[in-house]
């Protein structure tokens, strides 16, 4: 239910700033713009989502990181950035690759077929 994620992910949001846990927010980013994306409110979504990718990064953040930029990459190419979805991709394979977590390496290969 794309209306309850959303809900929820405000809310962890929102614990968040109370308690002041940056790097928990930033990994809620991803998910709330893509549920955001999916609710219709495109350009909103990848937005928050390119946000939070760009948050994590500078937080040095490795965790789940490849899983987020897959379905980042997932909405660049629906909104027809073929191009820079693929970029982001294989910035995703190249951490795997790093980091050796492979947790979401099978979803940021479906992702990269489905480009």
């Amino acid at each position: 239910d794309t209306a309850l994620a959303i809900e929820r992910a405000n809310e962890c949001n929102a614990l968040c700033a109370d308690y002041g846990i940056a790097q928990e927010a930033a990994w809620t980013a991803p998910y709330l713009g893509y549920m955001i994306a999916a609710r219709g409110d495109v350009g909103e979504g990848v937005d928050i989502m390119r946000r939070g990718i760009a948050t994590l990064r500078e937080m040095k953040a490795r965790n789940t990181f490849p899983h987020f930029l897959a379905l980042y990459a997932e909405w660049l190419a629906r909104c027809g950035e073929t191009d820079n979805a693929l970029r982001v991709i294989s910035e995703a394979l190249a951490i795997t690759q790093e980091t050796g977590d492979q947790c979401y390496l099978a979803e940021v290969h479906r992702i990269q077929g489905e480009i």
